[in-house]
């Protein structure tokens, strides 16, 4: 649905190189998970998917189509995105009517009204929904840009950062949507330094080092890997938890590392 195919981009005030010779593809039906440090190139990428950005050689291409040759209004309605800062987003009066612009601009195989009330339903807005999104919290605010992107039905949903101060619900509900997302069999691009939520949700990772592909796979490979640290990303928690006792290969989760140590008689080696 995406591909990039050795883009380069450098902004044109300084001057500065943020995206080095990249190519990567996204298909739907995958969660794609985009690690790395601040100023590593993540969300130039991600502006590069829906041709917010133009890449300054090399190709990108959205479901075949070049993204010089189109506004980013019409790619828009194919890739979802969900800027890190929800302000930049939101307009609306009513948390309702933020959500009802998307589903009414969208595109998916629903109707409006069934989009609207589905991504209401997922981010669980429907407690706030006659609230100003400006009378909310910043993390409830996330959750309902969010939400007026799903209600698009695009067939990728991209999220910059979408964790960053959300609560143990608000994670929860994220986590829940990259699942509906996946059965659905749309592609998912999430941005994020969650290491964890990566570990837990994530198809394929992706680790970015200076504007380049650092690292590339599976969860399990990529956020145990030796080198991980040269691009300011520590290994996930269950790495770290498995190494620390002497499991190889990690535990899948916790449970799979509570089955480890009830067999162990509790003893770590």
């Amino acid at each position: 649905m995406i591909h990039l195919s050795e883009v380069r981009y450098t902004y044109p005030k300084g001057g500065a190189e943020a995206i080095r010779g990249i190519s990567l593809d996204v298909s739907l039906g995958e969660t794609l998970f985009v690690l790395g440090h601040n100023g590593a190139g993540k969300s130039t990428m991600l502006r590069l998917f829906n041709g917010l950005l133009k890449p300054g050689s090399g190709t990108v291409t959205v479901d075949g189509t070049d993204t010089r040759e189109v506004r980013p209004a019409q790619l828009s309605r194919t890739v979802g995105l969900v800027f890190q800062n929800p302000d930049a987003q939101l307009f609306r009066d009513r948390v309702s009517e933020e959500v009802s612009f998307g589903a009414e601009n969208g595109s998916g195989d629903d109707d409006a009204t069934e989009r609207h009330e589905r991504a209401m339903a997922l981010l669980d807005l429907e407690s706030v929904a006659d609230h100003n999104p400006y009378d909310l919290t910043l993390s409830w605010r996330k959750r309902v840009a969010i939400a007026s992107v799903v209600a698009m039905g695009t067939p990728v949903l991209v999220l910059d950062e979408p964790t960053g101060g959300q609560d143990a619900d608000g994670t929860r509900v994220l986590t829940d949507l990259i699942s509906d997302t996946r059965r659905r069999g749309h592609g998912c691009v999430v941005v994020t330094h969650d290491v964890d939520l990566a570990f837990d949700c994530a198809d394929r990772v992706v680790v970015l080092r200076d504007g380049k592909i650092h690292l590339e796979g599976s969860p399990m490979s990529v956020l145990g890997d030796p080198l991980l640290h040269l691009a300011g990303v520590e290994p996930s928690t269950m790495h770290q938890i498995s190494g620390g006792i002497g499991l190889d290969p990690p535990a899948r989760g916790v449970d799979e590392l509570e089955e480890y140590l009830e067999g162990a008689g509790g003893r770590t080696p």
